[in-house]
């Protein structure tokens, strides 16, 4: 119930920011918005990963999820972000226990992305994600980084200091103050070099489950990516 109650505050907001647009407000986009489509992408080691392409725009979110590598997670986010005007994918991770591998699944999802002439690329990760998403973007150039509720260590995968400090991407990172999954995310946030800004809440809601309970996060990140110069 509690996060049926999250989804529709979240489509509600939707809905105000969407006749805000239709009223004139130069800061909402007026893009149409068309259901997901289904596609697949390779990794460099030609391994099948399944996705969801939704909307279009010179920007493209790649969203990494949680340990539970279950897309639909992010529902609805990246339905109100494509109606922001950006090109947003979604993917689910490849079968593995290694989820070092999952760094090399983004990595193809980023190049996918590329080659459909996105020329911006912004990464999101929730959780596990966020890690994955880090990782990805030392070995790759992307434009910003959105990081929500993540660890600096997650199996064999960990991002040390002197790595995080090569990010001097645009960064965001959000976390909810009580919540026990994201004990390490105030050093995540600390290790990163600037530029950076940091987003907290009340309560213990964890990674893509903060777009339940705080509509505002939207707004958070359309406003992060436009000031930052990564914005559609």
């Amino acid at each position: 119930m509690h996060r049926t109650i999250g989804l529709l505050a979240l489509v509600l907001v939707a809905a105000a920011a969407v006749c805000g647009s239709a009223s004139g407000d130069p800061g909402a986009s007026t893009t149409q918005f068309s259901y997901p489509t289904p596609t697949t992408f390779n990794t460099s080691d030609n391994t099948g990963i399944q996705a969801n392409l939704y909307g279009q725009g010179a920007t493209a979110l790649i969203m990494s999820n949680m340990n539970d590598n279950d897309a639909s997670d992010w529902d609805p986010t990246p339905t109100l972000l494509a109606r922001q005007g950006y090109a947003v994918l979604t993917f689910t991770y490849r079968q593995s226990s290694d989820v070092a591998q999952y760094v090399d699944d983004l990595l193809g999802a980023i190049t996918y992305m590329k080659h459909h002439g996105a020329r911006k690329i912004v990464l999101v990760g929730a959780s596990l994600g966020g890690l994955v998403a880090a990782k990805a973007a030392i070995s790759q150039p992307v434009n910003a980084l959105i990081i929500l509720s993540s660890p600096t260590t997650y199996g064999d995968l960990s991002l040390s200091a002197d790595q995080a400090n090569t990010l001097t991407i645009p960064k965001l990172v959000v976390y909810a103050t009580g919540d026990i999954n994201a004990m390490t995310t105030p050093a995540f946030y600390q290790m990163l070099g600037d530029p950076k800004s940091v987003k907290t809440y009340p309560g213990s809601d964890h990674g893509a489950f903060l777009f339940d309970v705080h509509p505002d996060l939207i707004t958070t990140l359309v406003q992060f990516l436009k000031s930052d110069g990564a914005g559609a």
